[in-house]
């Protein structure tokens, strides 16, 4: 049986080859092969990167100890280091308060007697040199300021000369060269009263400390 196409040229059927089809496919194949590759690949670099970490992190916890021992021997020597400049720096500016005793019972006169040696604080006016930025020069000016004070309290009764007066101490304290350069008296009240029946006065003495950092 003989067939005739009668259709015109532009008309008939094309013949397609199946060849761009396949190429497609073995493209799309490759691709997904390539895919499949890096991901395998990737998921084997977590992994390790995994297993390094669990391995870093159990190395760690194994120096743990230490890092703790470490760092406790680092704060204490911090600790210490600040205790010895503490100390160091009370000793440089100390009052020896046992010496200052003494020279207070050296001091004092046959008739007269102490009934109360204590260190407090007091406000005490104070003149210094400051910059007036008006002016452009220096000018004085006081201002109140926290100070320690040794303050002495007693009685004196009449002495060879038949006067109670403590005038004897305060000038012999302030002619004694040790007492002199620690000390220096900033107030005195005195009151004559009665002791067991016995005319005396009563006295009260406020030295500033102008050194040291101990107190009684």
């Amino acid at each position: 049986m003989i067939n005739i196409n009668l259709l015109p040229h532009e008309f008939r059927p094309i013949k397609r080859t199946p060849l761009p089809y396949f190429a497609s496919g073995g493209i799309l194949a490759l691709t997904l092969a390539v895919i499949g590759i890096v991901s395998l690949v990737n998921m084997a670099d977590i992994k390790a990167a995994n297993r390094r970490l669990t391995e870093h992190k159990q190395a760690l916890a194994q120096l743990q100890p230490v890092v703790e021992e470490y760092n406790a021997i680092s704060a204490k020597k911090l600790e210490l280091a600040e205790q010895v400049d503490t100390i160091n720096e009370i000793v440089s500016d100390r009052i020896l308060w046992s010496r200052q005793l003494h020279n207070l019972n050296r001091l004092a006169m046959e008739n007269m007697w102490y009934d109360g040696i204590e260190v407090t604080h007091k406000q005490v006016s104070e003149k210094k040199e400051v910059f007036d930025p008006k002016t452009k020069a220096m000018k004085t000016v006081t201002e109140m300021v926290d100070h320690r004070v040794l303050t002495l309290s007693g009685y004196v009764i009449p002495g060879k000369d038949g006067v109670a007066s403590v005038n004897p101490f305060t000038l012999a304290a302030e002619g004694d060269e040790e007492f002199s350069d620690l000390f220096q008296l900033d107030q005195s009240t005195f009151k004559d009263t009665q002791f067991e029946k016995v005319g005396v006065r009563s006295f009260k003495l406020e030295y500033l400390i102008l050194a040291g950092e101990k107190t009684l």
